[in-house]
């Protein structure tokens, strides 16, 4: 039962995410912002216990933006390995599928 409700919560929450205005958006215009975050907000690990995640936020929104950024390959081909660490490195050069990589 307590999957149902999971599974059932996820299917409201996807249907109310569709009905607002920033989630009627087109997929390219989401692209595109994803896209100019990617170049504006970089992540960065401090030396201090706080890590920001930069642009990569987009990606913990909702299932659709998820979805939109790891499906767009060149969101993925810049890689601070400096900034999050060689752990990255890997789930960055798959998502890029291929794409030449800038690694930092």
């Amino acid at each position: 039962e307590d999957e149902a409700m999971s599974v059932a919560r996820l299917a409201l929450r996807e249907q109310r995410n569709s009905l607002v205005p920033v989630g009627r958006l087109p997929t390219e215009i989401i692209r595109n912002i994803f896209t100019l975050s990617s170049e504006i907000d970089r992540p960065w690990i401090h030396e201090c216990p706080t890590t920001k995640i930069g642009w990569l936020t987009v990606t913990h929104i909702c299932q659709r933006w998820r979805h939109v950024a790891l499906e767009h390959p060149g969101l993925w081909t810049h890689i601070l390995v400096h900034a999050l660490g060689p752990g990255w490195a890997n789930a960055f050069a798959e998502r890029a599928q291929g794409m030449p990589l800038i690694i930092q």
